[in-house]
């Protein structure tokens, strides 16, 4: 189930932030990657902090790097 509700999500927000492109609201997705959650039964990569940077990031209107000249993996 996690996969198809993270591709419906995914196909959302990609219709929400083409449908508000020609406005001045900002759509964002982001991804934390494989974070240590219970989700996971901690088993993910990185720390919560870690997980949580590009969040914050986003969440901030910086400029968008983590992806830079690179094919999004989802």
């Amino acid at each position: 189930m996690y996969p198809a509700s993270k591709a419906a999500l995914n196909a959302i927000t990609l219709a929400i932030m083409v449908e508000l492109e020609s406005t001045r609201i900002k759509v964002n997705l982001v991804s934390p990657g494989f974070t240590k959650t219970n989700l996971n039964g901690y088993e993910g990569m990185q720390s919560l902090e870690e997980g949580s940077r590009e969040i914050l990031r986003l969440a901030l209107l910086g400029p968008f790097t983590r992806w830079e000249n690179a094919t999004i993996p989802w």
